[in-house]
């Protein structure tokens, strides 16, 4: 891999990388690539070390888990990510209530609905207390936009009947309530009897 290590470092050479938007850890140390313009992530050789290095898996896991979120998303398909992120839970000393979530089926698994799978995981996130974006998610497809085949084009509102609620009681146990007379109580109980044949 060190041919290829020299080559991305003449390539990140002539990119320009900003200062990261989202927290995010690094692979090459394990640690939070800090928020200032002089970023590990700035200096080409940091991608060169990215091919040839040894991936900081757990310490990244380690570094996430820190924070205590209340959920975990793979983004991409499939979830080789979580099921490995579980196995460092299932080891960690301290139990650990993070949900975690793929948000697309695995490449290979037709029988899964892309837009199935990703509004289960809107609804896992949102029982999590977890803030969505819902005009964004109601506002349909944009010009430019590709959505999965299954997907339905634009959310509808749709009317439901009402319900009338009418005013008839309809007492379980009328004896027991102190809004019946005596007399209603005795015309509204059954007496079951048994009769051979």
């Amino acid at each position: 891999m060190s041919p290829v290590a020299a080559r991305l470092v003449q390539c990140a050479e002539s990119i320009k990388v900003g200062i990261p938007c989202i927290p995010l850890t690094s692979n090459v140390t394990g640690r939070w690539i800090s928020g200032g313009s002089d970023h590990e992530m700035s200096d080409p050789q940091y991608w060169a070390q990215q091919v040839v290095g040894t991936v900081r898996w757990k310490d990244n896991v380690d570094a996430v888990l820190r924070w205590s979120p209340a959920a975990a998303v793979e983004v991409g398909p499939g979830n080789t990510l979580i099921s490995l992120l579980s196995k460092c839970m299932a080891k960690s000393p301290v139990q650990i209530l993070t949900k975690r979530l793929a948000c697309l089926p695995h490449a290979t698994d037709d029988a899964m609905d892309d837009c199935f799978v990703f509004n289960r995981l809107l609804a896992d996130l949102w029982y999590e207390k977890v803030d969505i974006d819902w005009a964004l998610y109601n506002r349909g497809p944009q010009a430019g936009e590709v959505r999965s085949k299954n997907c339905p084009p634009v959310r509808q509102r749709v009317t439901l009947p009402s319900y009338a609620f009418e005013k008839t009681s309809f007492w379980t146990n009328p004896e027991a309530s102190i809004y019946v007379t005596p007399n209603e109580q005795l015309a509204s109980v059954y007496r079951v009897v048994w009769r051979p044949f």
